[in-house]
């Protein structure tokens, strides 16, 4: 028998002799209680007089919605009593972040969507769902779904935690060893730009057009008395950015740099905690969790008092203290911030406790460099050093075992905040090396010149342009221009511009062909270099492990990239190179285009990459490793050779998944049908999943325009764009909209915020709508798609589009 069934039956004095304090907050809650068919007592099933429930619930302080819904449930009426029966579930349930519905069930649920809300035991939610199925045989499918997801979270042994890198193939640059990682990388790569350099020297040294002073062993281009030869032209080129190479390298040094941190001592750390642990709380009773709210009243005053006359005058209405100072025995020392509940409003609470100033306790100490950025970019919640990382996350661990210990019902009502804790204590920074290398992006110039650039001045614009130069220089150098490596390219009629209003659009057509049409890509063939073939080639090895590796590594997490960090860009030095695995890349997706990966293969990198959506019990670690192997599958025939190596780097990362679970012993697992715990490497192996899905992303555009792939390619947008947003360092677009922000404010400007789409048909057109009905100017969607993706001024992007600077700005600042 439940308490709900037991107040219902029960006069109220019993009732609070058997169930107490219990009973006291049951009452005081009645107000949120949500109707379940477990509430109803089989007394009021068999009743003659069914109305006569009616009176009972309202006189006993049961809302009228409830009342309704109750008496629904064991009416006359067959359907609503089902409808209503099964409208209970979203008491437990969430679908897609929402309350389920009966219209979820109708049309279909599916387990990777379905959330559990908090509070509800599960022999309870079993027991529903077995009088659901009795009552309502159809649904018995979705019932089936909802009981595999209650099970599938009394099986502990497949409970998981799971980090963002060990899923999505993509480093996290809010790790530390995530960026010490990529610091490492780039210290290898800095070496290359002096080996390219010498190896033109190599070169111009047996050209003939150059001559060498023998003392200073400079070269000098002659402009007479030379013989005449094919490459002339190309290798003057070479020859000319040989000479401007000196400061170029585009991999450039950093020394640790000063921000403000939160403090390694007791009062900040203290402060900080119990901050933290008051928010969590705070947004529990926001959400009207019931795990919560039966201990923690927030009703008002006026509802409270009504309810006690009500009842009877013994309620109970003290304060409930859940966070207090913390020590040994009541021993002096640093206080906590005391955090009390009472009948307050969420923003008297937040008020109260955010009123103490926090900022005033930050110290300025050294960070790594790729962390200033992340604290800049926003991807951190708070800056910390690791030592004073450590120092919170103890505080609120020691808090929460004391509010347990105090409020035992409360136990596990924390278990969110200590899986994001674990996630936390990596996020912080730890300076070990006095020099660190990183690659000149446009996040890296702001971080250089808000930091460096006064000592040592270095000009972006300058150095991209030289890179676009050198790649394009060494792609002419090697291919004939009528014989060049393409990468294949797809154009819908949107494309051309043929978009926006009808009228517009219908005149435009009349002098536009528009058409869909596909450039078909080649990879290209190798000029004859005569004496110079061996170091050219050689000067192409280089350039490529300079320039293409890092993009097929997928070590530029960085949001905006310089031009010449592209595949298309280096596709010829990709050709000529020595990479097997970028070549094989390149030449699958020239000769399959978009069909180098299926509609299936992409179904089964989203299901892997979905199980970080899911909550910590649908991460299976059998299903885990199921869905391991299918991805290991499609490695498998795009890079037949590298099996051993591929199923090394995924048994790494499903070691890394169960070091954070201890339930979980490798030997009891198969990968590959081989035991997982004699699959792990202790050196680090980089696999080919993440070259994969850097491929994929880097495709998606043009995966779009593929039918058959459009829903696979967008979820799979989704889920990247969304990991993205968390660990991704942010480029120019932000930077350029932040300072345009700043600069209107303080001409008391508006300023506007929005986060439309230009692949959304609706956005658009009701950008074009809002920009005609602001400014009176009519913009295509060619306009505004151009508008968002550009890079410049807003002066010279207005004269480009032929509007104004406030136009540009609000378009950018709606699609940011």
């Amino acid at each position: 028998m439940s308490i709900e069934q037991d107040y219902i039956k029960m006069s109220l004095r019993p009732f609070r002799r058997q169930y107490g304090d219990e009973g006291k907050r049951f009452i005081k809650n009645l107000k949120n209680l949500e109707f379940s068919i477990s509430h109803v007592p089989q007394e009021a099933k068999d009743a003659d007089d069914k109305e006569n429930y009616r009176k009972i619930l309202l006189d006993k302080g049961f809302t009228e919605e409830y009342t309704n819904k109750f008496i629904s449930s064991i009416g006359d009426n067959l359907q609503e009593a089902k409808e209503t029966s099964l409208e209970s579930l979203g008491v437990y349930f969430r679908y897609k972040g929402e309350r389920l519905t009966i219209k979820d069930l109708k049309a279909g649920i599916r387990l990777e969507n379905i959330t559990r809300n908090r509070g509800h035991k599960d022999e309870d939610i079993l027991g529903v769902i077995d009088t659901l199925k009795q009552i309502n045989p159809t649904f018995r499918s979705a019932l089936a779904i909802l009981e595999t997801k209650v099970k599938a979270n009394i099986d502990n042994s497949e409970k998981m935690s799971i980090d963002f890198e060990d899923v999505f193939g993509e480093m996290d640059m809010r790790l530390l060893r995530s960026r010490n990682k990529v610091y490492d990388y780039y210290k290898k790569k800095h070496p290359l730009f002096s080996e390219m350099k010498d190896k033109i020297y190599s070169i111009m040294d047996s050209w003939d057009r150059i001559e060498k002073d023998l003392e200073t062993k400079k070269l000098k281009l002659k402009t007479s008395d030379f013989v005449i030869e094919d490459l002339n032209d190309d290798l003057e080129k070479l020859f000319k950015l040989y000479e401007k190479m000196d400061g170029m390298n585009y991999i450039i040094k950093l020394s640790p740099v000063n921000i403000p941190t939160y403090p390694d001592n007791d009062e900040g750390s203290s402060l900080m905690a119990s901050n933290i642990l008051y928010s969590y709380l705070n947004n529990i009773i926001q959400e009207g969790d019931t795990a919560f709210t039966e201990t923690a009243n927030t009703d008002g005053d006026e509802v409270r008092e009504s309810r006690e006359l009500q009842q009877e005058d013994d309620a109970d209405t003290e304060y409930r203290t859940y966070m207090s100072g913390y020590g040994d025995d009541g021993a002096e020392g640093t206080p906590m911030a005391e955090t009390t509940f009472e009948g307050a409003s969420a923003d008297e609470l937040y008020e109260r406790e955010w009123g103490q100033d926090i900022e005033r306790l930050k110290v300025i100490d050294e960070v790594d460099p790729l962390y200033a950025i992340a604290a800049d970019t926003g991807i951190l919640r708070q800056t910390h050093t690791k030592t004073s990382r450590e120092r919170m996350a103890n505080d609120i661990r020691l808090l929460i075992q004391g509010v347990e210990q105090e409020n035992p019902e409360m136990l596990g009502l924390f278990e969110e905040l200590l899986e994001d804790l674990e996630e936390l204590q990596d996020q912080a920074s730890e300076v070990d090396r006095s020099v660190y290398y990183l690659p000149f992006t446009p996040s890296v110039e702001k971080l250089y010149d808000k930091y460096v650039s006064s000592k040592e001045p270095l000009d972006y614009t300058k150095i991209e342009s030289f890179h676009v130069d050198m790649i394009r220089t060494i792609g002419e150098l090697i291919e004939l221009p009528s014989d060049k490596t393409l990468l294949p390219y797809h154009w819908l009629k949107e494309d051309y511009g043929i978009e926006g209003q009808p009228a517009i659009a219908e005149q435009q057509k009349k002098v536009t062909t528009a058409f869909e049409s596909t450039s078909l890509g080649r990879s290209g063939k190798l000029k004859d270099l005569g004496k110079f073939t061996d170091d050219i080639l050689e000067l192409v090895e280089i350039a490529e492990k300079y320039y293409v590796d890092p993009i097929t590594d997928n070590m530029l997490r960085f949001e905006s990239l310089p031009k010449f960090l592209d595949r298309r860009a280096a596709s010829a030095i990709t050709t000529h190179g020595k990479n097997e695995i970028s070549q094989l890349i390149q030449s699958a997706y020239i000769s399959e285009y978009t069909a180098f990966i299926s509609n299936a293969d992409l179904e089964d990198i989203n299901e892997y990459r979905k199980i970080l959506r899911a909550t910590p019990s649908e991460r299976g670690f059998k299903m885990t490793i199921s869905k391991v192997e299918r991805v290991l599958d499609i490695l498998a025939d795009l890079f037949p050779k590298d099996r051993e190596k591929d199923r090394t780097y995924f048994a790494n990362r499903l070691r890394n998944m169960a070091s954070k679970n201890s339930n979980i012993n490798l030997d009891n697992y198969y990968l590959d049908r081989k035991k997982l715990s004699e699959l792990t490497s202790n050196k680090e192996t980089d696999g080919n999943y993440g070259k994969l899905i850097s491929m994929i992303y880097a495709l998606s555009s043009e995966m779009e325009k593929d039918k058959n792939k459009e829903d696979s390619i967008k979820e799979f947008k989704e889920l990247h764009d969304a990991f993205n947003e968390k660990t991704k360092l942010a480029g120019p677009q932000e930077q350029l909209l932040d300072a345009h922000d700043a600069i209107r404010k303080m001409m008391q400007k508006p300023t506007y915020y929005g986060v439309c789409e230009t692949d959304s048909y609706d956005n658009v057109n009701d950008t074009i709508d809002l920009i005609k009905s602001e400014y009176g100017v009519e913009l295509s969607a060619h306009d505004i798609s151009n508008i968002v993706i550009e890079l410049d001024s807003l002066e010279s992007l207005a004269k480009k589009h032929g509007t104004n600077e406030d136009v540009i700005y609000h378009v950018k600042a709606i699609y940011r």
